[in-house]
């Protein structure tokens, strides 16, 4: 039974791959890899019980992006970066905001834009598995919840803004929503800070005076087992273009 046949469309095979230019891999819709049974049975193997829903859309779909021509990534994990993460192995040992979102008995397992994460339910209840973002539910099930979405790019953001909006309303320190979700205006899109001038005068407030430097943003680049296939997959910020090594 298929579960997620409008993602059909958008599974990179090799031989379509070669039919593209590099610059029109980003610009699809979505971007999704196909994944061999055995590199999925290593997540399944490594984590009991394992998420069905997310067995399915590995063995359906595979891994990738969402709305890869709009926000570039927004992803669901290969199983090797799943693993590494929910175990906070290699450089995922230093990331703060994966610390914070696991939770016992879920798998973190998608990347917003601005590097927060979702989690699944490792219980499956009548085939379902249920979606949280910071351990409140925005989903009953991975395919409603990437139904929505594939329909409606903005339904993430906003169920993660209402989220967002309400823990700080209950007072939850700021420094745990720095990476809030949010999509940049359009007319914002492409320009760049002027580089702030020095002044020949040198005073305690300078350095106040100067406006914010605009942070640098994160790569995005799946992990990469030594011992495995690799997948290296990132965006080129300068010309949006999609580079697969």
């Amino acid at each position: 039974m298929m579960t997620y046949p409008f993602f059909y469309d958008f599974i990179l095979s090799g031989a379509y791959l070669e039919t593209l230019k590099p610059k029109e891999w980003g610009k699809l819709q979505h971007n999704f890899y196909a994944l061999q049974e055995d590199v999925i049975q290593e997540a399944i193997t490594a984590f009991d019980p394992f998420p069905a829903e997310l067995k399915q859309f590995y063995q359906e779909i595979g891994f990738g992006y969402f709305h890869c021509n709009k926000e570039r990534a927004n992803r669901i994990f290969d199983p090797y970066s799943l693993i590494m993460m929910n175990r906070l192995e290699d450089r995922f040992a230093f990331d703060v905001e994966l610390k914070r979102s696991l939770v016992d008995g879920h798998l973190v397992f998608f990347q917003t834009f601005l590097n927060q994460y979702l989690t699944i339910d490792r219980e499956t209840v009548n085939g379902k598995n249920a979606i949280y973002y910071k351990r409140q539910k925005i989903s009953t099930s991975l395919s409603n919840l990437l139904s929505y979405y594939h329909n409606n790019r903005d339904h993430l953001s906003s169920e993660i803004k209402n989220i967002d909006e309400a823990r700080i309303k209950k007072g939850i320190p700021q420094a745990t929503l720095r990476n809030t979700f949010v999509y940049k205006p359009k007319d914002e899109k492409g320009k760049k800070e002027a580089a702030p001038t020095e002044s020949k005068e040198t005073n305690s407030n300078s350095a106040a005076s100067l406006p914010p430097q605009k942070p640098t943003p994160p790569t995005n680049n799946q992990a990469q087992n030594p011992n495995k296939k690799r997948w290296t997959i990132l965006f080129d910020d300068e010309d949006d273009s999609l580079v697969i090594g």
